[in-house]
């Protein structure tokens, strides 16, 4: 074998080795260039559960405050309605008395209103947010909402009578739901499921 064969023979192997030496380099280049991109996939995926999750519980937060303030919001009007009862039905009240009775009233309209209208925000935020799951579970709120505002608008003689009262079984549905709910809640939040709706 002269030294031209052996050059010719020599350059075969190295290019037999090479070629496909060059060609898995490249593949394994190529890989390692989408490794990065699927763990940052991964990352953002997982970063925008953890944002759908914060969202969500923030407006089932929300819904709660906001049904509790309408409630305590309630209490404070009843409370409010007997009071000025007790002096409307005094045989000396005085025209600035039953102007202050009249005044109170309509802060107390404003109040529940505001309360009223914060929790049909909330309402809505939770529909939205979601999961669907939850979405009949805000009927009874809705029920409360409109039991208690309509209650409010009533004149003062009215709203302090028994008819007015909203009866124990009506506090108890509410609690009833407000357990449920933040069962339903709770749950959901802790599978982590913030990625799905």
């Amino acid at each position: 074998m002269n030294a031209t064969e052996l050059a010719s023979l020599a350059s075969a192997a190295i290019t037999a080795v090479g070629v496909p030496a060059i060609y898995w380099q490249a593949r394994n280049a190529a890989k390692a260039v989408h490794v990065p991109v699927a763990a940052a996939d991964i990352t953002a995926r997982a970063q925008h559960a953890q944002a759908r999750l914060a969202a969500q519980r923030t407006a089932y937060l929300d819904l709660l405050r906001a049904i509790r303030n309408l409630r305590d919001t309630y209490a404070r009007v009843r409370a409010d309605a007997h009071r000025w009862d007790r002096v409307l039905s005094s045989r000396e009240v005085t025209d600035a008395q039953r102007a202050d009775a009249e005044e109170a009233r309509s802060s107390r309209a404003e109040s529940v209103g505001a309360a009223y209208k914060t929790l049909n925000d909330a309402m809505a935020t939770v529909a939205l947010e979601g999961p669907d799951d939850l979405t009949p579970l805000l009927e009874p709120f809705n029920r409360f909402g409109a039991m208690v505002y309509g209650a409010h608008i009533l004149p003062v003689d009215v709203l302090s009578s028994p008819a007015a009262i909203l009866h124990d079984q009506f506090w108890q549905d509410y609690e009833r739901a407000e357990r449920q709910f933040v069962t339903a809640a709770r749950t959901y939040l802790n599978d982590g499921r913030g990625d799905t709706n």
